[in-house]
């Protein structure tokens, strides 16, 4: 438990070949820990991206290579 809300959770969420089952309850658990934003990048998965940004809506960021996130700009 953080204490609060999260801003932000950026990286490889490791759920290439999990289940849906399985991935919506990562989404769940992320959204009952405050997090506003995700940025879920390389080994998360195509379907496991899909249902993030399903799920957060304007709080997905396409993450990848390169990508620079000004966390200022993140409300």
């Amino acid at each position: 438990m953080s204490g609060g809300d999260v801003l932000l959770v950026l990286g490889g969420f490791h759920l290439f070949g999990s289940s849906r089952k399985e991935i919506e309850a990562v989404i769940e658990g992320l959204k009952k820990q405050g997090v506003r934003y995700v940025a879920p990048c390389h080994c998360t998965g195509v379907i496991a991206r899909k249902l993030f940004m399903k799920a957060f809506g304007t709080g997905f960021i396409d993450a990848g290579v390169g990508k620079v996130i000004v966390t200022e700009r993140l409300r």
